[in-house]
């Protein structure tokens, strides 16, 4: 068997996902999203940490929105200078603007610190044992290896392929969440 390297998944999957129809995208958002919410481990978390969607990934807004009803939400603030992710409480949506690399994230600057019971990933691919392939920056990887929450990435079913050859640096996921399926790795 040829295991594809890792440029070769994160040029074929980001291809195939930014071709898919809006439509699709957040229809299958939604039938992740319904996914995660039944998940046990989600209803008894009380502070998750997301990711605010961009670039056609799994979209989170409204995943967002739900869970700040009832639960302490926390989104990535990107610290180019320290190459760290930094996670920032919000009361809401508005909470949010454009930041590093285009990407909405938290306005204020105040480090949460307390007990994160939840990381949501995002990925341009999983395998099975919850190996991820990022944009390559290591960012997540630097952040996941802090934290002893539990880990779930998101990605539509054609993001998840057999086997991702990871590196010394990087940290698997312990849920990957499709429209189809949950992969317990």
């Amino acid at each position: 068997m040829i295991v594809e390297g890792k440029e070769a998944i994160r040029r074929r999957l980001l291809r195939l996902r930014r071709s898919m129809d809006e439509e699709k995208r957040l229809k299958l958002s939604r039938e992740i999203k319904r996914n995660l919410f039944d998940l046990p481990e989600y209803r008894s978390a009380e502070v998750v940490m997301f990711y605010m969607a961009h670039d056609k990934e799994v979209e989170t807004r409204e995943m967002i929105a739900e869970s700040l009803k009832n639960k302490r939400i926390l989104l990535p603030k990107v610290d180019i200078k320290e190459g760290k992710i930094v996670p920032v409480e919000i009361k809401n949506l508005d909470d949010v603007e454009k930041g590093a690399f285009g990407i909405y994230e938290p306005r204020g600057r105040e480090e949460y610190s307390g007990k994160i019971d939840m990381v949501i990933v995002p990925g341009i691919a999983f395998d099975l044992r919850g190996y991820r392939i990022g944009y390559g920056k290591g960012f997540y990887d630097r952040f996941l290896k802090k934290v002893s929450s539990l880990k779930v990435g998101l990605a539509f079913d054609f993001q998840v392929v057999d086997r991702i050859i990871e590196d010394v640096n990087d940290v698997p996921v312990d849920i990957v969440i499709t429209e189809r399926r949950i992969i317990r790795c």
